[in-house]
């Protein structure tokens, strides 16, 4: 990809593909899928062992400077999340717009998520991004790591 320079004439610069290749996008298939169908098996396939999962910002966005909430989660926990709360409060992740890339092993990938439930703590949903740490394990792609920062949804959607 190409840039042809800015209103000043600069010369063309390169700038670096970003679109996800189809196995990473298979893999961030897997891995959202997964979560949404509380599948720890698929869930545990996506992943490395040493996979962590960090939340970061602040749910409440009234909040999120003064009180930002940053915690990380071993694949045990994420397990256990999956089972007990994910599936009690119908939790899902929908993914908006194309995931972003960076790297050539490992893969630093971006996806926009809104996220819903039956919690009523979040009645309008939290959205975030989720950068995932993607590597290759023995020829298999997984994902290492992910950062979620997200925060509470103010507003219904549906009354936009």
């Amino acid at each position: 990809m190409t840039h042809k320079g800015g209103p000043t004439g600069a010369p063309a610069t390169s700038v670096p593909e970003t679109a996800v290749t189809a196995e990473i996008g298979q893999l961030l298939n897997d891995y959202f899928a997964a979560f949404n169908d509380y599948d720890v098996d698929a869930v545990r396939t996506a992943i490395t062992d040493g996979y962590v999962l960090y939340e970061g910002g602040s749910w409440d966005s009234d909040r999120a400077v003064s009180t930002p909430v940053s915690q990380a989660y071993g694949a045990a926990h994420v397990f256990a999340f999956v089972k007990g709360y994910n599936r009690e409060n119908k939790v899902q992740f929908e993914r908006l717009g194309e995931p972003i890339m960076s790297g050539d092993g490992p893969w630093l990938v971006a996806q926009v998520i809104h996220m819903t439930s039956t919690d009523p703590t979040y009645p309008n949903g939290v959205d975030g991004i989720s950068t995932l740490t993607v590597v290759d394990e023995g020829g298999t792609l997984k994902v290492a790591r992910d950062i979620f920062v997200g925060f509470e949804v103010k507003t219904n959607r549906s009354q936009l």
